[in-house]
């Protein structure tokens, strides 16, 4: 499809013609077709499964179970018995640090990272205090890329778990999944948070033989509220249970209990069927549109900004040379609140701060906030070069007078 002609598959933009929307890290826009296909289920369609057994849900059962064939396939998943559907990426983390830590005990050790999204340390850290687990970090090298070596140094017998990111939502870079898993060893749990790497690049869990993987849906033009937890289907039969209710039991009374198999174990109350069912049609626009083309498109989109951003005085790009649809810089003695401000103005939608990462001001050498721009399908070259004009044209970006509040929003 021409360059030119991408927008117009986005109601969004139909709406609002002039906005340049930087910020997919953050969250995508929908398509048409994801839209449609929301629509018409609800119009179609009875909104529940299992609950009567009648061809109404009967009906609706299956859309659900076509839906989440192509999820299972999306990420080749062996089966669909390895598929939880959640309300999202921070949902799915919360639940596996309740479930597989758990089963740990006092001395054992899992590995996390400082520069991980908050959603993928804290409830691991929270967990790991009540049950007195050891944590420890690995590390990020000069380049901004994975320290190997240096996890090869910190595992060891104690160690069960390492959670980290496939694509780190600050800086872009993408991990050596297999690799990992190959240093930590088949006893470690390999936990894999995929948010912005979903929708990106290709994800094969097989491949990667992580053991668990869990993503969200609105960031692949998916709707808000619906996610996944990928996981081995072993693993998933061992897994404690971190929801009873409706659907998911075999039997029970007052002296015993009893649940039903893989995947219906982990179906307490009805699950968010139209949101399987939007992202499993956003998985039909991705394969459409082939993911590998999206990846090379917004790569491409973030060298040419950084190639464009290099040649204007005291801008220091901070992620440079990262193959990512994610860019991250500064202006030298403006607050990045005082650019966000002066792109707002002009229809420019970007993030800046720390991206809900603790550590991003160690970690990238600088105290000061930043600017991330993040690319999708929709961007153009013509987006990045109405970005660069109001940069040079945008008047004096007054240090701090917009904004004094540095505190820290997740994305």
């Amino acid at each position: 499809m021409k360059e030119n002609k991408r927008k117009e598959i986005f109601p969004f933009f139909k709406n609002n013609p002039d906005v340049i929307y930087l910020d997919s890290s953050l969250t995508t826009i929908k398509p048409k077709v994801v839209i449609d296909e929301i629509s018409n289920f609800y119009q179609k369609y009875l909104s529940t499964i299992e609950r009567s057994n009648n061809l109404l849900t009967e009906k609706s059962k299956e859309y659900f179970l076509r839906s989440l064939l192509k999820v299972s396939r999306f990420i080749n998943a062996r089966t669909t018995n390895e598929i939880i559907p959640t309300s999202g990426t921070t949902n799915g983390l919360n639940l596996l640090a309740n479930s597989l830590l758990d089963n740990l005990k006092s001395g054992d050790q899992i590995i996390l990272g400082e520069f991980e999204h908050a959603s993928n340390y804290l409830p691991w850290l929270v967990a790991a205090k009540k049950k007195n687990i050891e944590i420890k970090h690995y590390k990020i090298n000069d380049n901004l890329q994975f320290d190997y070596k240096y996890l090869q140094n910190i595992v060891n017998e104690k160690t069960k778990l390492i959670s980290l990111s496939y694509i780190f939502n600050s800086i872009g870079t993408i991990n050596d999944l297999k690799k990992i898993k190959e240093i930590v060893g088949e006893k470690v749990l390999v936990v894999v948070d995929a948010a912005q790497a979903v929708g990106h690049i290709k994800i094969d869990v097989q491949a990667l033989n992580c053991d668990f993987l869990v993503f969200g849906g609105h960031k692949m033009f998916a709707p808000n509220g619906i996610g996944i937890i990928y996981g081995k289907e072993k693993l998933l039969n061992n897994l404690n249970l971190f929801n009873y209710g409706g659907g998911m039991f075999e039997y029970y009374n007052l002296e015993k209990f009893s649940y039903r198999k893989l995947p219906n174990k982990f179906y307490a109350g009805t699950p968010n069927i139209t949101g399987i069912i939007g992202l499993a049609k956003a998985i039909d626009f991705i394969d459409q549109i082939g993911i590998e083309k999206i990846q090379r498109h917004c790569e491409n989109l973030k060298f040419l900004l950084e190639e464009k951003l290099n040649k204007i005085e005291d801008i220091i790009v901070l992620n440079p040379k990262i193959r990512s649809s994610i860019l991250l810089f500064k202006k030298k003695n403006i607050h990045a609140e005082d650019i966000s401000y002066e792109l707002q103005l002009h229809n420019i939608f970007t993030r800046s701060g720390f991206y809900c990462v603790n550590h991003d001001n160690k970690l990238l050498n600088t105290k000061e906030q930043s600017i991330r721009v993040s690319f999708h399908y929709y961007n153009n070259e013509n987006d990045i070069q109405k970005f660069i004009d109001t940069l040079k044209n945008g008047g004096d970006f007054l240090n701090g007078l917009f904004n004094t509040n540095k505190s820290k929003k997740c994305a």
